[in-house]
C-alpha cells in the first residue's frame, strides 16, 4: 500500500524485470566460465572446453583433438610471471600468445576481443604505470589513468566473471552463440508455492555455444607470484 499510487517510490514491476535480467545473465556467464570438467551433461560448452587442446579439454561437437597439432586445437599457454623461472612480464606474455596463435594458424586467426580476469587485467594495467603522462596546461590538469588499454589494435577488457589468472584471446567472428526454439529468457507459467500466497515465474533459456574455427582462439594462463597466493 505504501508503494502504490502517488506514494509509489519504486516501480516494482520494472525493478523485478531488471533483477531477472541481471540474475539470468549472471547464471549464463557462470556457465560460460565453468571449468571443462565441471560442465554437466546437457549444459552448453564453456570457454574452457572450447579454447583447449587435446591434453586439457573434453570432446566438443563430437570432435576430439587427439593429436598435438590437430586442426581443432586452440592455442593455450601457461606462462609464469617474470620473477619465476622461464617467466615473462605480462606484456611479453601477451605478445608470445598472439605470435604463437599467428604461427599455429598460418596467420589465419584474427583476434577481435581480449577478456581477462581481474589479476591479469591489473597486471597488464600496472605495466603502463611508468607510461602515464602528466600534460600540464594552464588549467594544471594531468592524465593519471588510461581510459582504454590496448594490446595492439585490440582493447583488453576486464571480465569480472573470468578466472583471475586467465586472459582469453577470441576470434568472435568464428563463434556461434544462439538460442533454440525461441527459448531466450522465455517466461514460463507461474507456479504457486505450496502453502503460501506467493508464486514463482520461471524464466528459461536454451542455449547453444560453439565455434567453427576452434584453432583461432587463444588462452593465456598466468602462474607464480600473486597468482599462487590467490
Amino acid at each position: 500500500k505504501k508503494n502504490t499510487g502517488k506514494e509509489a517510490i519504486v516501480d516494482l514491476l520494472t525493478a523485478h524485470v531488471e533483477n531477472v535480467k541481471k540474475s539470468h545473465a549472471k547464471r549464463i556467464v557462470a556457465g560460460i566460465h565453468k571449468a571443462a570438467g565441471a560442465v554437466g551433461a546437457g549444459e552448453f560448452n564453456s570457454l574452457d572446453q572450447i579454447v583447449g587442446t587435446s591434453a586439457d579439454t573434453a570432446t566438443v561437437g563430437g570432435i576430439t583433438a587427439a593429436d598435438a597439432d590437430h586442426y581443432w586445437n586452440a592455442t593455450r599457454l601457461t606462462i609464469p610471471v617474470a620473477t619465476e623461472a622461464g617467466g615473462q612480464d605480462i606484456r611479453k606474455a601477451f605478445r608470445t600468445l598472439r605470435n604463437e596463435l599467428m604461427v599455429n594458424t598460418s596467420n589465419d586467426a584474427r583476434v577481435t576481443h581480449i577478456i581477462a580476469g581481474r589479476t591479469v587485467f591489473e597486471e597488464y594495467e600496472d605495466s603502463f604505470d611508468d607510461k602515464v603522462r602528466y600534460m600540464l596546461t594552464s588549467g594544471d590538469t594531468g592524465q593519471g589513468q588510461f581510459r582504454v588499454i590496448m594490446d595492439g589494435d585490440i582493447e583488453v577488457r576486464l571480465d569480472p566473471d573470468c578466472p583471475e589468472d586467465r586472459a582469453y584471446f577470441l576470434d568472435v567472428d568464428s563463434w556461434r552463440f544462439g538460442y533454440l526454439n525461441g527459448n531466450f529468457m522465455k517466461v514460463q507459467p507461474a507456479q504457486t508455492i505450496q502453502g503460501t500466497l506467493d508464486f514463482v515465474t520461471p524464466v528459461a533459456s536454451v542455449l547453444s555455444v560453439g565455434v567453427n574455427q576452434r584453432r583461432n582462439q587463444g588462452l593465456l594462463i598466468r602462474t607464480g607470484g600473486v597468482y599462487d597466493a590467490s
